[in-house]
């Protein structure tokens, strides 16, 4: 058999799925560990598949987001059930160093605006959250706690607002945001909650804010979808629900926008969503512009158009959105929708950078390596390629493996470099996975390289 040595150097490869860590706190670890013990993963009992994170509220009560909750329910056909008729046979918590199997009895609300499902366990526990009487400050520590790839994580204070209206907050993470953490509580230092995570984007993270999360509860403990036979029949009326709220709510109607970009209770539908951004926009719903950009960029809904999507990136960036200025850097990078301004690239990734944004910092390291916008300097190339992979950014730890692997402006070590590759592919980075791939089996067989090459193609039509 034939084997092909391939070695990719691919430089602008942004997948992020799960990873395995832990971030420990000393100054607060006595109230958050205190927590943990209410905070469980939600898989299938078979325990081969973690879909997110749930906390309890009450002695039988679970919170968790819609979203985690129809991915498990798209995975098993069969009909949850409410009231007392079937327990969830598919649908078990669990624990970290626990044995404690909780089964669900019950549905008892599920929310597509709020991004919340409402869930009745069999077993009651003695370890529940308490939510916070006020909504957190704009410069407060928080913590996002929850099982990424089902190993329980404290993740570090989530950073910077970036954008913040009545229903959700856009910030920072000083961590990339890891599959799994859907559903997971948002704490302060004192272990008292103050918003569930749901969603992120290029390492920003979206929180459901604490009034919303209240108003969920005191409608929903116990009577909300009693009257429905199945979830399919509550997660429809909540899909009709929303529908009408967004005729006059901001709110509901981006809600809306992103279901039916990403085909969630719906069937997707790019022109609806690009429709429903475009009337956002037109509103002065700043993350609209950024979703308007994408969409240009891509060419979903609409014609493909790089001008555009440059337009409306600029448009974000002027109402201080960050993944609009991120895009909008890149644009400059690849010069693409605008004559190509690496000078003008690297302002914007080393603003973004300095704030702790992981791609930014990545792309900051880039720049150092190849001498693009500024002098070539290998030493900054590396320090800002670990600033990222400190905060577990798949593209940097594959880099800083080449640099470890080559001896390129760090002592050689291959046992270093084959740990970052690890990580990285760990992370679902496809060019480390071939890295590795290489390594142990000397190349890649000759019957494999058509699907690795459409695999390369369909990473470069994704970026």
């Amino acid at each position: 058999m034939k084997y092909f040595i391939i070695l990719i150097y691919i430089k602008t490869s942004f997948f992020i799925f799960s990873a395995e860590a832990d971030f420990l706190f000393n100054e607060t670890s006595s109230q958050l560990d205190h927590s943990k013990k209410a905070i469980w993963k939600i898989q299938d009992p078979s325990g081969e598949r973690t879909n997110g994170t749930a906390f309890f509220i009450g002695t039988n009560y679970v919170i968790t987001n819609f979203h985690v909750f129809t991915a498990l329910y798209e995975n098993n056909p069969q009909d949850y059930r409410f009231g007392n008729q079937k327990t969830i046979d598919y649908m078990v918590l669990v624990q970290e160093d626990n044995p404690t199997v909780l089964k669900i009895k019950r549905v008892l609300a599920l929310s597509a605006l709020y991004d919340l499902v409402l869930l009745e366990t069999e077993e009651s526990v003695t370890s529940y959250l308490q939510l916070r009487e006020d909504p957190p400050k704009l410069d407060e520590t928080l913590f996002l706690m929850a099982y990424p790839n089902g190993d329980f994580t404290k993740i570090r204070k989530i950073g910077d607002v970036v954008y913040e209206d009545e229903q959700i907050s856009d910030f920072l993470v000083n961590h990339s945001p890891l599959e799994g953490t859907s559903g997971g509580p948002v704490l302060d230092e004192q272990g008292l909650t103050v918003g569930v995570a749901f969603a992120n984007y290029h390492n920003v993270s979206r929180m459901i804010k604490l009034n919303y999360l209240k108003e969920f509860i005191a409608r929903n403990i116990g009577l909300r979808c009693f009257r429905f036979n199945s979830a399919r029949a509550c997660m429809e009326e909540e899909m009709r629900n929303l529908k009408l709220a967004a005729k006059d709510s901001i709110y509901a109607k981006y809600e809306l926008a992103d279901r039916y970009y990403e085909g969630e209770g719906v069937e997707q539908d790019f022109s609806k969503a690009f429709q429903l951004f475009k009337q956002l926009v037109e509103w002065g719903y700043v993350p609209a512009h950024y979703r308007l950009a994408k969409m240009y960029y891509k060419g979903e809904g609409i014609n493909h158009n790089l001008e555009q999507a440059f337009y409306w990136n600029e448009k974000g960036v002027e109402r201080g959105y960050v993944l609009s200025r991120y895009t909008l850097a890149f644009s400059y990078y690849d010069g693409k929708g605008v004559e190509q301004d690496f000078n003008n690239a690297f302002q914007l990734f080393e603003q973004l950078a300095k704030r702790g944004y992981a791609p930014a910092q990545y792309m900051l390291a880039l720049m150092y390596h190849e001498g693009k916008g500024v002098e070539q300097n290998v030493e900054k190339a590396i320090e800002w390629y670990e600033r990222a992979v400190e905060l577990g950014y798949a593209p940097a730890q594959y880099m800083l493996a080449l640099m470890y692997h080559e001896g390129e402006g760090v002592e050689q070590d291959t046992e270093k470099a084959l740990q970052l590759m690890k990580e990285a592919t760990y992370q679902g980075h496809f060019p480390a996975f071939l890295f590795l791939l290489v390594e142990r089996m000397g190349g890649i067989p000759e019957n494999q390289v058509p699907l690795i090459l459409k695999m390369i193609d369909r990473i470069d039509k994704n970026n």
